[in-house]
């Protein structure tokens, strides 16, 4: 009896039930998992996940919780709660302003290429934008449906997505004659109805609401981990571009639109499945840190021009172009995500 016991305490520490082990918490990365970045102290990589040719490569924060920290709220989970309305630019319509009221309890953010259905015509954001609790605000859009200028209402709902990345960045870097163009190119690509002008026609062409649709719990499974806070998109094993944000409550409020926006892009880019390099991942995320910043207006697209704002850094550098809005007017010198007090972050990858 006395060897059985012996035995059977051994096996429990062996398997981890000892009184020294430490269990995972639910949806939690094993520690083994993680991939170090030389030159990063914020962040590690998780493995990848990967749907057809299209992989996302989990960031984790490796920093603790702050509990003085601002707490923002996603489009989405305004919209769940009731806490936002957009509308027309109230007496005074406008292709590239629409007016947002936040309702709600906290500062909300809007993320460029939110795509919002409705008003007069359909439009993206166009620059990440924070509307503080309360407050109603003038936010920078652009047309994404070619020649419609009527409607029966005025107000526009979130359609719970992201635009495909080159419309998106037309948005971010670009003007509204690009930004047309790019969604007839999409258009284009997607198979959608000939003659229909809104980016809607190539998201609901058969085979990006396949993609969408068989994709995204796939993808959104493997970024559960209660510490991500963004993710490096690949397609056909390439680094495409990376999310970053300032909390990990954020990110997942935000994560299934960008997702979706992803495998919509994904879908018709025709490429071959391939898994991708971490090496080259993790070259990606290290200069997207630590690349040098300066005032968005200056390296940004018409909305950022039109409207200085102190919040917004921009980076052009070393084959990485990106924008980052930040909770403090922005400081250009400051090293690190958390003295920049990141919000959140957009970084592509030109090269």
């Amino acid at each position: 009896m006395k060897i059985f016991l012996f035995v059977f305490a051994l096996a429990s520490v062996v398997a981890g039930c000892g009184p020294g082990s430490k269990s995972l918490a639910k949806g939690e990365t094993k520690p083994d998992a993680m991939i170090q970045v030389e030159g990063v102290k914020d962040y590690v990589l998780a493995q990848p996940v990967s749907y057809r040719n299209v992989s996302v490569i989990p960031v984790l924060t490796t920093k603790k919780p702050d509990p003085n920290e601002q707490d923002y709220v996603s489009l989405e989970e305004a919209k769940k709660n009731d806490w936002v309305e957009i509308v027309e630019k109230p007496g005074d319509e406008e292709v590239n302003e629409l007016q947002v009221r936040n309702k709600g309890p906290r500062p909300l953010l809007l993320l460029a290429g939110q795509l919002l259905i409705g008003g007069k015509q359909d439009r993206i954001v166009g620059k990440d934008t924070v509307v503080p609790p309360g407050e109603t605000v003038l936010v920078p859009v652009y047309c994404v449906e070619h020649g419609r200028w009527s409607g029966s209402s005025m107000k526009f709902e979130y359609r719970d997505m992201q635009v495909p990345a080159k419309v998106k960045e037309s948005a971010m870097y670009g003007h509204q004659e690009e930004v047309w163009s790019r969604v007839s190119e999409y258009n284009k690509n997607a198979a959608a109805t000939p003659g229909v002008s809104t980016i809607q026609a190539g998201l609901d062409s058969d085979e990006v609401r396949k993609a969408v649709d068989e994709g995204l719990a796939l993808l959104a499974a493997g970024l559960k981990d209660e510490r991500v806070v963004g993710l490096i998109y690949c397609v056909d094993g390439k680094v495409t571009s990376m999310e970053l944000f300032g909390s990990p409550k954020l990110f997942a409020g935000s994560r299934d639109g960008l997702l979706k926006g992803m495998l919509a892009d994904a879908a018709v880019a025709g490429g071959a499945e391939k898994a991708p390099d971490l090496e080259d991942a993790k070259r990606f995320l290290a200069k997207a840190v630590n690349a040098p910043r300066s005032l968005a207006a200056t390296n940004g697209g018409e909305a950022a021009r039109r409207r200085v704002d102190s919040s917004l850094l921009g980076i052009a550098h070393d084959g990485i172009r990106g924008q980052e809005v930040t909770a403090a007017p922005a400081d250009s010198a400051a090293s690190s995500p958390s003295e920049r007090q990141l919000v959140h972050g957009n970084y592509t990858n030109n090269e």
